[in-house]
């Protein structure tokens, strides 16, 4: 179980699964395998004592950046433990709302 301090670290990180994110010296947050990573990409994240791989990323098109991720024990990835991350909505960035009007009308497809 991750602390409120870790979920707060996880929500600043989320906007790292933008392929844009900041500069292209920054690493980006994907969901591919090892073998499958580009150099500025990474599937893990490491806070404080936990190792989490991100098991699934979502970048939305007007904004939304969203991912799940789960402990690695042992060398091996507890799925029964995952967290999901979601950037907030700010109601005074049009970009965010059109993402939040987009979510609501395309349900399936989230």
């Amino acid at each position: 179980m991750l602390t409120d301090k870790e979920l707060k670290t996880l929500n600043e990180q989320v906007y790292q699964v933008d392929p844009n994110y900041k500069s292209k010296s920054q690493k980006v947050y994907t969901n591919k395998d090892d073998d499958e990573l580009k150099e500025r990409e990474r599937n893990r994240i490491r806070i404080a004592d936990n190792t989490l791989k991100v098991i699934s990323v979502k970048n939305g098109k007007w904004g939304f950046q969203g991912m799940a991720v789960a402990p690695v024990k042992g060398g091996h990835v507890d799925y029964s433990q995952v967290t999901v991350v979601a950037a907030g909505t700010d109601p005074s960035q049009p970009i965010d709302l059109l993402e939040a009007f987009d979510a609501t009308t395309n349900i399936g497809s989230l």
